[in-house]
């Protein structure tokens, strides 16, 4: 099977029209990621090496999809099922240089974990959030 393109040759790439024309059928979709700075599942605490929420609104969707990776720093495992998350995401920096944070909370699913990267996938209403968030 030959693939489509390769990462090392732009000459065996589709020409772009071709390429555009493969997401000119998508609605529009808004998305923001967040950097997570400290993070609870079930209501203990994730010890973070690097955590990030992305959340994302669909025109055509009445509620947002909402992401979160956590690489755990002590080896934390988390098993399926669901579970209430609660994090505080930086979301902007004063004019001193402190960051400024908001809390972020919701129900989840454990998608899959890797090594230290946990997935989980938001499951309803996220917390906190307010869609103006999103343009900015």
């Amino acid at each position: 099977m030959t693939p489509l393109y390769s990462l090392t040759s732009a000459r065996s790439r589709p020409p772009v029209a071709d390429r555009r024309a493969n997401v000119a059928g998508c609605e529009p979709m808004l998305h923001r990621q967040f950097v997570i700075a400290t993070a609870t599942v079930d209501g203990e605490p994730v010890r973070l090496r690097h955590g990030s929420l992305v959340v994302a609104a669909r025109a055509e969707a009445q509620q947002i999809d909402w992401e979160v990776v956590l690489h755990a720093a002590d080896g934390t495992l988390i098993f399926e099922g669901r579970y209430l998350v609660e994090l505080d995401c930086i979301t902007g920096i004063e004019l001193d240089g402190r960051l400024i944070t908001t809390r972020f909370d919701g129900h989840m699913f454990y998608v899959r974990q890797v090594d230290d990267a946990i997935v989980l996938r938001g499951d309803g209403v996220l917390g906190g959030f307010d869609i103006a968030m999103l343009a900015g």
